[in-house]
């Protein structure tokens, strides 16, 4: 068995499972929200003519997502696998990481509270983020920079 925590980012669910790893959590989202982020996040296209022009620059742009997406977000039915919505973990929270910690067989007693808080203007707050495997005084990407300051 593999020890210790470890982060992948597309690999294949059951490729780990198989490889040994003893819990696997897959994180998924619609393949439209993917296209989106993607877009916004990669190619900084935010508007509809901009994605068009992505588009137009770019055809296979959008069907390489797809492919890669229709390879990872899969049934498994395995005890040590679990998939959990992006949308379900926004909408509800608490249960969610209820799930997810009972999943990872974290104790009942004393176990951690989440405490939501509202977005302010229907917009999340971004300040917060951290990456572990990056030094302290590594520079962000631009993208994350323009959220920051609120672009």
């Amino acid at each position: 068995m593999l020890k210790g925590w470890h982060s992948v980012y597309n690999a294949n669910p059951q490729m780990l499972l198989d490889r040994g790893y003893d819990k696997v959590i897959y994180i998924s989202r619609p393949l439209i929200d993917l296209c989106d982020a993607l877009a916004l996040y990669v190619e900084e296209a935010n508007t509809k003519r901009e994605i068009i022009q992505l588009i137009l620059k770019r055809p296979n742009f959008f069907e390489n997502i797809k492919q890669k997406w229709l390879k990872l977000d899969r049934y498994i039915e395995d005890p040590n696998y679990l998939k959990i919505s992006l949308d379900e973990w926004n909408n509800h929270l608490t249960l969610v990481f209820d799930d997810l910690l009972d999943f990872l067989e974290f104790p009942k007693k004393n176990r951690l509270k989440l405490v939501p808080v509202k977005f302010t203007n229907g917009e999340r707050n971004f300040e917060g983020y951290s990456c572990s495997h990056l030094p302290r005084d590594a520079k962000v990407c631009k993208r994350v920079e323009e959220i920051r300051h609120g672009n």
